[in-house]
């Protein structure tokens, strides 16, 4: 690389905001963890609005963080993550 250092890339933070939403999650996050980018430089933040199906294990499997929002508002759920 003549003598030039590689451009680091920047970390990506993905904000998920999330409703018993475990159909379409998986395959999100299987797309997320694809990307042709260092594994350790992309944070996943699922924010789960009371979720009663699998949305959180899901979440978790894939290494994401997960934050909680009880108020049913998506926006919020934005909000939280960022």
């Amino acid at each position: 690389m003549n003598g030039t250092k590689a451009k680091e890339l920047p970390s990506i933070s993905v904000v998920i905001p999330v409703y018993n939403a475990e159909t379409v999650l998986r395959p999100c996050l299987e797309s997320i963890r694809k990307q042709d980018c260092p594994q350790d430089q992309i944070e996943i933040l699922v924010v789960d609005d009371d979720s009663s199906d699998g949305s959180v294990e899901i979440a978790r499997s894939f290494g994401a963080t997960v934050l909680h929002n009880g108020n049913r508002n998506i926006e919020m759920g934005k909000s939280i993550g960022l």
